[in-house]
């Protein structure tokens, strides 16, 4: 399987699928309620040049929110698919 770039990538059906399988493995001993039940995968990795992350390697929460607003939005609203 070959993939032009990133987004091609994260867009096909084949890895989403891996990757909802993968998830579910891990989260198999869980509650319902504790479950994810919505993902993305972003086509670009998150970067002390983007300003995702600190130098020691730690999510900026308020900088990932305010970048990925649309896809977070997208999975409370049902618009992401799993």
């Amino acid at each position: 399987m070959s993939h032009e770039s990133r987004s091609a990538l994260v867009e096909d059906a084949a890895v989403r699928a891996f990757m909802a399988a993968r998830i579910d493995e891990q989260q198999a001993d869980l509650a319902s309620y504790e479950r994810v039940k919505r993902f993305t995968l972003l086509p670009d990795r998150f970067t002390q040049a983007g300003g995702e992350i600190t130098p020691t390697l730690k999510n900026i929460r308020a900088t990932i929110a305010r970048k990925y607003a649309g896809p977070i939005g997208a999975m409370y609203t049902g618009g992401a698919a799993r």
